[in-house]
């Protein structure tokens, strides 16, 4: 295993888009005002090296200096970062020294839980990172590693001011460059592996035993429930997240803050998510059209802030897939189409990120798609072209990535499926 702060031996040679992608993530850190999250995800540790090394160059020049936080073992990473973010050297906050935590040590599965654990105890303490830390935290997790990051930390994730994964633009020249370099996580939905699943599972039962009731036993019951519901364990999965949904609801009877409602939106997804995997469609449009109205209720609170705006999203995708699957087109189209309004607004807050590009892709898809299927042609054409542009450009600013050739594919099939069905449009 090994770290940033470890020497080594080879110095990389960054190819034109490895350059150009170190100075848009340097502009990121550099133009940073107050809290700013920046993810960071590479196989390449020598050009994540790089990166930090050129950092502190910049940071230097500038009479600053790098705040690195690193742990050797996985299990304590979580903790030393969480107990040097509450508590940091003074003389890094004076310097507005921006924050660099390594957890892209290795991808043993170890390790992988350790960088698990890490971003779920930061979602859960992200109002602590927000009110206290007032410079760039920089999070330099593995490559592939993307889409557990946005599943097991959604709430931070959609917090971040930017994320980079250089696997998806192939930052090194090959000449000299080791072969361990290349070596990836499968970017795949967060699964937990059955060990720690069954962790989870049993400190679940543990609270459970000891009928806590506090906010930190509902979190636990969320991973409990996500957990059972990836090793297949359905009934286990519906009675952990009905027990959290009656810990949410008995919050918002003691107060309906901001927290207390989207906590309880946050459960009523887990009982959705639970039920239609169980195939009871009509509990999960139940559940997700409760969570939706309480999101539209936060939205009128604290205003379009990409929080709110992407649980809304979500919460009328989720509405829009249950209504599309109970037959009822009319429904899913009118939710797909007011999540796209709120995909097209996201870009214009928060940046054209690849995150918020491809929820735009997403989402002008379901429309496309629901469009057809209600015999609007003409509009199901109009938006399956406007995602074939959108995919292009994609593709072409991510040659490497399969995700979004393989989403130009079916979009380019799906088109030409649509005019032969429809010669005459």
């Amino acid at each position: 295993m090994t770290r940033l702060s470890d020497s080594t031996a080879f110095t990389p040679k960054l190819t034109e888009a490895g350059e150009a992608a170190w100075t848009e993530f340097r502009y990121h850190v550099e133009w940073s005002r107050g809290f700013a999250l920046i993810y960071l995800f590479s196989s390449y540790r020598a050009v994540t090296a790089l990166f930090l090394s050129r950092l502190r160059d910049v940071c230097k020049n500038g009479v600053s200096a790098v705040q690195l936080i690193a742990a050797k073992d996985p299990e304590r990473l979580a903790e030393a970062v969480l107990a040097t973010l509450r508590d940091p050297p003074q003389k890094y906050a004076d310097l507005a020294a921006p924050i660099w935590i390594d957890a892209a040590a290795s991808i043993d599965p170890r390790w992988l839980n350790g960088c698990d654990l890490l971003l779920a105890r930061l979602n859960e303490h992200r109002d602590m990172l927000r009110a206290n830390i007032r410079r760039a935290v920089v999070i330099s997790l593995p490559g592939g590693y993307r889409k557990r990051a946005q599943e097991i930390a959604p709430d931070l994730w959609a917090v971040r001011n930017y994320s980079l994964d250089l696997n998806d633009i192939r930052p090194l020249e090959a000449v000299g460059a080791p072969e361990t370099e290349t070596v990836t996580v499968p970017e795949k939905s967060y699964i937990p592996s059955i060990p720690s699943g069954e962790a989870l599972l049993k400190e679940w039962a543990r609270l459970s035993s000891l009928k806590a009731t506090g906010r930190e036993t509902m979190l636990a019951g969320w991973r409990a429930a996500q957990a059972a519901l990836a090793l297949g364990r359905l009934a286990d999965a519906l009675r952990i997240a009905e027990a959290t949904l009656g810990m949410a609801r008995q919050a918002v009877t003691m107060g309906q803050t901001e927290t207390a409602l989207r906590d309880l939106s946050v459960a009523l997804d887990s009982v959705g998510d639970i039920a239609s995997r169980r195939g009871d469609f009509e509990e999960a449009g139940a559940a997700y059209r409760e969570s939706l109205e309480i999101r539209r209720t936060l939205r009128k609170r604290v205003g379009d802030t990409p929080e709110t705006l992407r649980d809304l999203s979500v919460s009328l995708n989720n509405v829009g897939d249950i209504a599309g699957r109970l037959g009822d087109f009319e429904e899913a189209g009118a939710a797909y189409r007011e999540s796209l309004e709120i995909c097209r607004a996201l870009p214009k807050r928060v940046g054209d990120t690849p995150e918020t590009l491809r929820d735009l892709s997403v989402s002008l898809n379901n429309v496309g798609d629901i469009d057809r299927r209600l015999g609007n042609i003409q509009k199901a054409e109009a938006a399956w072209s406007e995602n074939l542009k959108l995919l292009r450009r994609l593709s072409h600013a991510f040659p490497a990535s399969d995700e979004y050739r393989e989403m130009l594919e079916r979009t380019e099939k799906r088109l030409g499926e649509l005019s032969k069905d429809n010669p005459d449009y």
